[in-house]
């Protein structure tokens, strides 16, 4: 790890997870023809959208995916349901390879599930009888989960239809309202269901993928649990309570009693947890809270007071006094800094 990857692990820069995770937003953009948009809005996020392709292993803090994610909302508010039909296979190199290679469908299913942690931890595939269940943390923001399973579920479907070269996924399910451009939902969907899902076509699981092949799939599976055995970890408890912190801060500055209640544990609990990482609650909320306000501040279309009532800040001049107790200059100076 370079001094520059360790500097974006740094606690101060809030959670960090591989860049392999934004791999699908970039792509997104060069897919929907947005491309002249992609440096405006990577901008002031601590993201090298190169590192995205070049090193997927490489830290970026999870505060600048969701910000940059959020960004491509705001452009385009079917984003995440357009790139997952339009972004095209490779989009995730070696997951989506090594899925290409497996002999069948069925057996391409259950790689998906093995191996990805390569592009995501915090969600993951689950696999029934003719359907496979997407989950994503719900510790996220309910906006960005959203559109992180809109995403997972299109992109998956296109790729399955593609291996096998049929109609693979019958329909698609979702836990959610059908939504403004829910028009632009490519197959079949069910809203309001009990899970995001596909609905698997009982036919194909045993047919043959068109990339099949056996040598090359064993290959590759090395290579991805290689991938994986390398891929960053951090304290559980330290990542939780970080991500906790970056949902709850929209409705106000968050605090123990709100933290522990999102993670569905008691204050006591999760005082001694933290302490047993050698933490407090307020260390990390203040490490969350700074990171969160330095992403914010080098946006210019943002005002200093806009970013103290993102953040739960009731008064500007609070907002103020903590950032100089955080960085040791004022937010006006960091400004003028960066």
């Amino acid at each position: 790890m370079t001094a520059e990857d360790k500097s974006l692990a740094d606690p101060a820069m809030g959670p960090a997870i591989p860049s392999a995770a934004l791999a699908w937003v970039v792509a997104g953009y060069r897919a929907l023809g947005m491309a002249a948009e992609l440096d405006e809005d990577a901008s002031g996020l601590a993201l090298e959208l190169r590192d995205v392709e070049r090193e997927p292993t490489r830290l970026v803090p999870l505060g600048s995916y969701v910000a940059f994610l959020g960004r491509a909302l705001r452009r385009r508010a079917s984003f995440a349901v357009d790139a997952g039909a339009r972004c095209p296979f490779g989009t995730f190199p070696l997951l989506d390879c090594t899925i290409a290679a497996s002999p069948s469908l069925r057996s391409a299913i259950d790689t998906l599930a093995r191996y990805f942690a390569l592009v995501s931890d915090r969600g993951s595939w689950h696999v029934e009888p003719h359907r496979l269940e997407l989950r994503v943390s719900p510790r996220l923001p309910e906006w960005f989960r959203v559109a992180s399973l809109e995403f997972g579920l299109h992109y998956t479907a296109a790729r399955f239809d593609e291996l096998v070269e049929r109609r693979a996924v019958v329909a698609v399910e979702v836990p959610w309202s059908p939504p403004p451009w829910a028009g632009a939902y490519p197959r079949a969907t069910t809203f309001d269901a009990t899970r995001a899902a596909l609905v698997l076509d009982e036919s194909a699981l045993d047919a043959p993928s068109r990339r099949a092949d056996p040598l090359v799939a064993e290959l590759l599976e090395a290579s991805a649990r290689d991938a994986i055995a390398r891929l960053p970890t951090g304290p559980t408890v330290q990542r939780e309570v970080r991500d906790a912190i970056v949902a709850l801060v929209p409705g106000g500055l968050p605090g123990m009693r709100e933290v522990a209640r999102r993670l569905e544990t008691t204050e006591r609990t999760l005082r001694r947890r933290l302490a047993a990482e050698g933490l407090t609650f307020a260390a990390v909320r203040d490490e969350v809270l700074c990171a969160l306000a330095r992403e914010r501040l080098a946006d210019p279309r943002a005002s200093v007071a806009d970013v103290a009532f993102a953040l739960g800040f009731a008064e500007l001049r609070a907002f103020h006094r903590a950032f100089v107790r955080w960085t040791g200059m004022t937010p006006g100076a960091f400004r003028r800094s960066g």
